[in-house]
């Protein structure tokens, strides 16, 4: 199922470069669900609901790359697989 060792991730939320390699990524969503990507400055920004960087929906794969560490990412509805 989930395996940090494999690169795969459940939804929740990540700080790139600590909890979150850096590197590409695929965000599948789960099976009749939208999947939603937020991605923020800080974490601070997310609990203040200050401006994010990114947001997103998918319905099916959507590919990401994560080139920058300590940003806050939130994912919901849908698991993260690191590209090798």
């Amino acid at each position: 199922m989930y395996d940090k060792e494999k690169g795969i991730y459940p939804q929740g939320q990540y700080l790139t470069g600590r909890d979150l390699p850096l590197g590409g990524y695929i965000l599948t969503p789960k099976e009749g669900k939208t999947g939603n990507l937020m991605i923020y400055k800080s974490y601070d920004d997310f609990i203040n609901e200050g401006d994010e960087i990114r947001w997103d929906t998918f319905d099916e794969e959507f590919h990401i790359s994560i080139m920058k560490e300590d940003i806050y990412i939130s994912v919901e509805n849908a698991t993260i697989q690191k590209i090798s």
